[in-house]
């Protein structure tokens, strides 16, 4: 979910990555956390885009995502934010896309749900099929509305993008993973990783509102 930091956030804790606090433990200790902290868990990620004033957390679930604002509003003591809103509706863009009129970088991908605008939970589901089939757009012509639609951005993200703002299988597609005989640093790797991934989501937000109408 993307948020719109209403007075921006300004505690200095929170401006960047501080990995600069890493060289005061021992390398040992260094050693023992780091790929601890790098494993997959249950957390709940997010990047602060400083410039675009916009909070992007890392999951598609609303619950989920108020649930980190509340820590963060605790650990700041105030915190602003409003969902990321355009002058017209995403599903408006989804259905540009999806239609063959996608704005420039967007990109129609292999998957897309559609419900029954007559009965919320009739819904149906494409996976890894081409969108422009005919029986495809049968279900649009036949009423159904379009609520997730899978989508490239600019040839380095990929994701399925829903009508309330939220990107399911995100993924950065210029990431790659090192050959096995090459030794990385997780923490550089990690810093690389961060960048790309900023940079990726500045991309995007600038192109949601050249498409939709900043608010």
């Amino acid at each position: 979910f993307f948020f719109q930091a209403e007075d921006g956030i300004r505690d200095s804790s929170v401006t960047g990555v501080q990995t600069c606090a890493l060289p005061i433990f021992k390398d040992q200790t260094r050693d023992e956390l780091l790929p601890k902290a790098l494993l997959k868990s249950d957390r709940t990620t997010a990047v602060y885009l400083l410039q675009e004033n916009v909070l992007a957390v890392g999951t598609t679930s609303e619950t989920r995502a108020e649930r980190f604002l509340e820590v963060l509003r605790a650990a700041l003591g105030r915190l602003d934010t409003k969902p990321l809103a355009f002058e017209r509706p995403l599903s408006e863009l989804l259905v540009r896309i999806f239609s063959g009129d996608a704005p420039p970088k967007f990109a129609m991908g292999t998957e897309c749900r559609m419900r029954d605008r007559a009965e919320a939970r009739s819904s149906v589901r494409w996976q890894h099929v081409d969108l422009t089939q005919a029986n495809v757009r049968r279900c649009i012509k036949d009423g159904m509305e379009l609520t997730h639609l899978g989508l490239e951005f600019g040839g380095v993200m990929s994701g399925v993008l829903d009508a309330n703002g939220a990107i399911g299988k995100f993924k950065l597609e210029s990431l790659e993973e090192p050959p096995d005989d090459v030794a990385e640093e997780p923490l550089a790797r990690f810093d690389a990783e961060l960048a790309l991934l900023g940079g990726t989501l500045r991309q995007l937000v600038a192109g949601l509102r050249q498409a939709l109408g900043q608010e």
